[in-house]
C-alpha cells in the first residue's frame, strides 16, 4: 500500500502539536541581506550565521514531519477524536512507505549501524525485527520519540479491548530489563494534548 493511502477506515495520529517558530535572528539577518547592499564576503558570512540560526528549526520542522506521518489509528481507536467503534487497530509505516499492522507485540528501537538503519524489533523472545523504521542519520533521536508513541498506542489499543497489558506494565518490564536496547515512554500530558478521548474496555 503507497504511503499516500491510509488503511480502509484508519486515520493519521499526529502526537506532534504546535508550529515550527522562526528564530528572531534568523528573521533579522535575512531581513538585512534583503534590504541592504552588502559585500559579497560579508553578505556571505551573514546568510551562514542565519542558517545557523535556522537549522533548529529546520530540525524540529523533520521532527514533527516524521513523527505525524508514521502512525495510523483504525476505527475504535482512543486516541482519535472521532466516538467510531472498531478493533483500534494500530498501523506504522516502514523504510518503504508501506503501512504494516501490528500485533500483540511491543516494541523496542536498535540502530543498525552497518546500514544506518532504525530498526523496530519485538520486545521478548528472540528480538526478532519487525520493521525499519527511519534512516539512523536522518533526524536526531526522533525515531526514540516515534517509538514512545507506537507503544503508547498500542497500550491504550489493548486497554481498549479489555486485554491486561498495560503501559505500567511494560514500563515495569523494562525497569526489569538489561538489554541495550532504546525505549522511552510519552508521559501522560503528552498524550493528552495530542489528542486522547475518555473511553471504556469494551467488556464493559
Amino acid at each position: 500500500m503507497p504511503d499516500d493511502e491510509y488503511p480502509d477506515g484508519s486515520v493519521l495520529y499526529a502526537p506532534h502539536q504546535g508550529i515550527i517558530r522562526l528564530p528572531f535572528e534568523s528573521i533579522i539577518l535575512i531581513l538585512s541581506l534583503i534590504i541592504f547592499n552588502f559585500s559579497l564576503l560579508l553578505s556571505v558570512f551573514l546568510f551562514s550565521l542565519a542558517m545557523c540560526f535556522l537549522y533548529p528549526s529546520y530540525l524540529s520542522f523533520k521532527e514533527k514531519q516524521f513523527l505525524n506521518s508514521t502512525i495510523c489509528l483504525g476505527e475504535g481507536h482512543p486516541f482519535r477524536e472521532d466516538e467510531s467503534d472498531g478493533k483500534a487497530d494500530v498501523y506504522v509505516k516502514d523504510l518503504s512507505g508501506l503501512w504494516k499492522k501490528l500485533g500483540d507485540k511491543r516494541f523496542r528501537i536498535h540502530k543498525d549501524e552497518m546500514i544506518d538503519v532504525v530498526n523496530m524489533l519485538e520486545d521478548g523472545g528472540n528480538y526478532d525485527i519487525e520493521m525499519g523504521l527511519i534512516e539512523s542519520k536522518s533526524i536526531q533521536d526522533v525515531h526514540k520519540k516515534c517509538l514512545s508513541f507506537i507503544n503508547a498506542s498500542l497500550a491504550y489499543r489493548d486497554a481498549y479491548l479489555g486485554k491486561n497489558d498495560t503501559i505500567e506494565d511494560a514500563r515495569k518490564r523494562e525497569d526489569d530489563d538489561n538489554l541495550s536496547l532504546d525505549r522511552e515512554w510519552p508521559e501522560e500530558e503528552e498524550l493528552l494534548e495530542s489528542g486522547i478521548r475518555s473511553f471504556k474496555s469494551k467488556d464493559e
